[in-house]
């Protein structure tokens, strides 16, 4: 959905669907010269914005979790028969 589909799903005017389209973390996918804004972000707006001084209001984001590979290392040494059979 572009900006202008945004503004028609919402009756918004141009001014309101840009600012509620440059907050930070709405999901847009960036095209060199367009934005496109998933159907499915929209969504979790309307359902956040539903939800906001309820008992069910949302938990605000939590930071990304960032997993780090293990380090390099050496393969250990091989199990002799005996260690197997114990």
């Amino acid at each position: 959905m572009d900006l202008e589909g945004v503004q028609s799903r919402y009756g918004f005017g141009k001014t309101k669907a840009t600012e509620l389209v440059q907050r930070p973390g709405f999901v847009k996918s960036v095209v060199p010269g367009m934005h496109r804004y998933p159907v499915a972000a929209l969504e979790i707006w309307e359902l956040a914005t539903a939800l906001v001084g309820t008992v069910a209001e949302p938990a605000p984001p939590s930071p990304p979790v960032v997993v780090t590979p293990p380090a390099p290392g050496r393969p250990g040494r091989r199990p002799s028969t005996r260690e197997v059979a114990a």
